[in-house]
This record gives structure tokens, sequence and C-alpha cells, in this order.
């Protein structure tokens, strides 16, 4: 049986990883700076607790996806850079034969001017975050290169998630849309034509389990479905799935955020072996609204078939 730490375990991600991982047989250790269920407690910003934690656990597989958003410059890179330092060197010590899967992100590639991204598209990220998780990215590349380690490094396009934190456009989005109970409700946004690949969080966790165990020899891989959505589109249809009007308002400070036009991915590399993500704005809905329509019940329901294992797609 295949052990797998998967760091960030309590995360929006890293939880469905975990369990999806579990779910195709793995022996998972989740693990998080805060304590909950079935969790070991480490703080990967202190370089003694991860040699430990990697030590202790000894695993075949390590899956990095701690980090994420933070306020400010300084605490954006302190929460991604230097914890996946940490993590490199201590697999290097404790566990050199591992397999080792950092979470980047989209944001690494900044503008795609039009242009769906593959993996080897240039990297011009335009704010703190896609600056920090680029910066990631290129230390864990580093230092496995010089340790000799087996790296991948995943790109996860916009995941949607009804549990997405409301620091973020959408999760704000959500909570905005369901704080009232009225026929009209009242958004305060910034742009909503800037186009994204969403994704569906329970499907980057089952694509993500199925590169884990079945270890394809890449690099970069993106977690994308080749769709581009706008964000007023989605505005739209999670409007009408409530059945509700929204008053759109414009917040200047939002507005004025450094964002790309357009940040679509090629999900090339992902279907050649045989896995795909739907990208279309009722799975977008669905998932973003689950369990917040008329009645309680999830307001588009998820198509079925989509996302996940291409039926009788090759491994390319």
């Amino acid at each position: 049986m295949t052990r797998v730490l998967v760091t960030g375990a309590a995360g929006l991600l890293g939880s469905r990883v975990a369990t999806a991982l579990a779910g195709a047989g793995a022996d998972v250790v989740r693990t998080a700076r805060r304590a909950a269920a079935d969790v070991v407690v480490a703080d990967l910003s202190r370089a003694d607790e991860v040699r430990a934690l990697v030590h202790q656990t000894a695993p075949d597989v390590v899956v990095h996806l701690a980090g994420g958003h933070a306020a400010g410059r300084g605490a954006v890179y302190a929460a991604n850079v230097l914890p996946t330092v940490h993590l490199v060197e201590a697999v290097a010590s404790h566990a050199p034969t591992a397999r080792l899967v950092v979470a980047g992100s989209a944001a690494e590639y900044g503008e795609g001017a039009g242009v769906p991204l593959s993996e080897d598209a240039p990297c011009r990220p335009v704010n703190d975050y896609g600056r920090a998780k680029l910066a990631q990215t290129e230390v864990a590349r580093a230092l496995a290169i010089a340790h000799g380690l087996d790296l991948l490094v995943v790109r996860p396009f916009n995941v949607v998630a009804h549990d997405l934190p409301v620091a973020g456009a959408l999760g704000n989005l959500r909570r905005q849309l369901l704080v009232d109970t009225g026929p009209v409700r009242r958004v305060v946004c910034g742009r909503t034509d800037v186009l994204r690949d969403y994704v569906v969080a329970d499907d980057v966790a089952g694509c993500l389990a199925e590169l884990v165990l079945t270890a394809p020899s890449w690099e970069v891989v993106n977690l994308c479905s080749g769709t581009g959505v706008a964000l007023q589109q989605v505005i739209e249809a999670a409007a009408a799935a409530l059945d509700v009007e929204v008053e759109l308002v414009s917040d200047p400070a939002l507005v004025a955020l450094p964002a790309p036009d357009v940040v679509v991915g090629d999900p090339g590399l992902l279907a050649s072996w045989g896995l795909r993500l739907d990208g279309t704005v009722p799975a977008i809905v669905a998932a973003l609204l689950l369990g917040a329509g008329p009645g309680g019940a999830p307001p588009v329901p998820r198509p079925p078939g989509l996302g996940g294992r291409t039926e009788g797609a090759g491994r390319g």
C-alpha cells in the first residue's frame, strides 16, 4: 500500500485530495498546522517539525497542498516558499525515494492574452500571490534537481466549491448572494468581464489523486478544463439558480486590483492521461451553490459523467 503524506490536509483542496487518495486505497497521513480529526499537527514554517514529520511517517509520496493566500507580500511568501524549502529538504534527508507533488497555481502564468496556457507557457505573474507561487515552484525545482528528487508541480486553475473562503472573489460572491433572502440581492464586486478557467474542487481532487498514484513522468501539469468563463456568466447563472435578481455594485478598489484579463489553461497534457475537468457554467454553479438552492437542494444538478477519467482515453 502506498503511503501518502498530505500537507494542508485541513484545507479546501487538501481535505478533498486526502479523501480521494484514501478512497483509491492509499495509506494517507494527513497533516496540518491546526488540530483536527485524524490530522498530525505540524508547523511547516519550522524546519525541525518538518524533518520529524517526514522521518516519522516515512512516506512513499508527499503531496504538498499547504500554503495559499495571505495578507501582505511578506506573509504570502512566508506561507508558500519557506514551508516548501523545509519540506523538500526534509524529503531529501529522510525519504529521498519518495515522489514529491507540489501544488502551484495558474496565477504563476499571469496574462494568457486569449491563448490557452500550456505547461511551457512563460510565467509572468501580475500579483504577489502569483509571484510567491512561482517562487515556490522555482525553489522546489532547484532543490529537487540538487537532491535528485522526483518532483511533479501541479497547477490548479480557479477552483470552485461551496466552502470557498470568503476572502476570494467567488467565495465573497457566494456569501453576498446568500446573506439575504429577498428577491433582489446586492453584490459588491470588481471586474466581471475577466475570463477564467473554473474547475470543481472535487473533480480536481480526483484527478490529482489519480496522478499521485499513477505517477506520470511529467514536471508540470495544468489542472484545468480549457473552458473560459466570464465572472458575469457565473453571477447570472447563480442568480437564475436561486431565482433572484442581482444588483451589481462596482467597487473601485476591487476593480483596481491587478488581475489578468484572460487565464484559461490548455488541458492537453491532462487529457493525454485520460483525465478531464468540467468547466461548464452548470457545473461551476452547482458546485458553488451546493445546498443553497430553493428548499436546500443543489440548484443545478451535476451533469452525469463529467469530470475525472475520460471513457476510452489512453495514457500518453
